[in-house]
């Protein structure tokens, strides 16, 4: 008999265990993007800046997809140009192109949002988006052809530190012929 109650109270102690566990798995994931209407372009850079982290956030874990330039599966410079559209900054297709426009700045002048370019002497090959910068840390979000998109810090990576290239201030992009305001 204290067997018996002892095993109730622990199936009962289980149930509302994943009971509380499902409530909050709900409550932290979301299945729809972050409001598009909330962006508009006379917000403040820092909040303009958050607004493009955010939104590109919502995409992590979507597969890579060669071309891909939909929530079905980005290549990388189909990410960012998928992101920025959101924020009605249009971009060339490829990330050589993409790094072509825009405002070249110092590392030490990169902020959220702003975007930097991999590639090899010869030429760009990969883009992604500045989420953090200080210290030892330059997170970006991109997508990788073996990851889809993910957020690393690209410092701590032998691949993709060897092969930063160049970075570009997102609000120059804000001002660029390629721009499309609303």
């Amino acid at each position: 008999m204290i067997h018996r109650s002892k095993f109730i109270r622990f199936i009962r102690f289980c149930i509302f265990l994943c009971v509380i566990l499902n409530f909050s798995s709900c409550a932290s994931g979301s299945t729809t993007p972050p409001d598009r209407m909330s962006y508009k372009m006379d917000i403040s850079d820092k909040k303009f800046r958050q607004n493009i982290v955010e939104y590109a956030r919502y995409f992590l874990e979507r597969p890579y997809r060669k071309c891909g330039r939909d929530e079905k599966g980005f290549d990388c410079s189909g990410f960012v140009s998928y992101v920025l559209k959101n924020f009605h900054i249009a971009l060339p297709a490829s990330s050589q192109d993409q790094s072509n426009v825009g405002k070249s700045i110092k590392i030490a002048d990169t902020s959220p949002g702003d975007l930097v370019f991999f590639g090899d002497k010869k030429r760009i090959h990969h883009v992604g988006i500045i989420t953090e910068n200080h210290k030892d840390v330059l997170m970006v979000i991109h997508s990788s052809s073996s990851n889809g998109v993910i957020e690393e810090n690209v410092l701590k990576s032998d691949y993709w530190h060897k092969r930063i290239r160049k970075f570009t201030n997102i609000q120059s992009y804000r001002t660029n012929k390629l721009v499309s305001n609303p």
